[in-house]
């Protein structure tokens, strides 16, 4: 978790990636597939959050069994419209400097 590491330090404390590129498009070339680079998930629609301390992905309910097979065990994850949602999971460390990747 390169990532997780390269935060130390810096005073950033979660880093989020959408579902899409700067330009809000869901169909991505390869280069704009950030999800998929840094967790291993290919399918679509879901949003990822570092911190130093952990990762977490939330994927729609159709792709939590895709998700579980691709992604490694340093992930939790998490299905979106669920109880535990990216703001729930970012409050446990609340008052943290938050970067949002467009």
């Amino acid at each position: 978790m390169k990532i997780r590491s390269s935060l130390r330090g810096l005073e950033i404390d979660a880093y989020i990636l959408p579902p899409y590129d700067e330009h809000l498009n869901q169909e991505m070339t390869e280069s704009d597939k950030r999800v998929q680079y840094l967790t291993g998930f290919t399918g679509i629609g879901a949003f990822a959050v570092v911190t130093a301390r952990s990762a977490a992905l939330w994927v729609d309910n159709r792709y939590v069994q895709q998700a579980d097979a691709e992604i490694d065990c340093e992930w939790e994850l998490y299905r979106m419209n669920d109880t535990v949602t990216i703001t729930a999971w970012l409050s446990v460390g609340a008052n943290e400097k938050l970067i949002k990747e467009k």
